[in-house]
């Protein structure tokens, strides 16, 4: 940042700014995930605070959290799944979501 006042006089000041892109993590489960019996393991990335997490799996919700990060047990059937897990950014209501699919054996 540059300033001036008006007698001309110079003042320079370094500024960092961090941008961070909102994103969600999902660690567990992932596409090589076989076992019927796992952890969603996620987390949601914004520079504002995040409302709320709901994970869900092939279309049903099965578990919210009032947190960005979520460590919730699930079951599935043998055959193919998805889970979804979806953020909301507290500030502006944004909505953001990330997904993994997988066979359970």
């Amino acid at each position: 940042v540059k300033a001036w006042d008006t007698y001309g006089n110079i003042y320079k000041s370094t500024v960092t700014v961090t941008v961070v892109v909102p994103s969600i993590v999902i660690s567990s489960p992932t596409s090589t995930t076989t076992s019927r019996s796992f952890t969603i393991n996620a987390k949601a990335y914004d520079g504002k605070p995040i409302a709320s997490m709901i994970a869900y799996i092939d279309g049903r919700e099965v578990g919210r959290v009032y947190s960005s990060s979520m460590s919730l047990p699930a079951t599935v059937t043998q055959g193919r799944h998805k889970v979804l897990v979806r953020a909301w950014e507290d500030v502006t209501g944004t909505t953001y979501q990330s997904s993994v699919t997988f066979t359970a054996q």
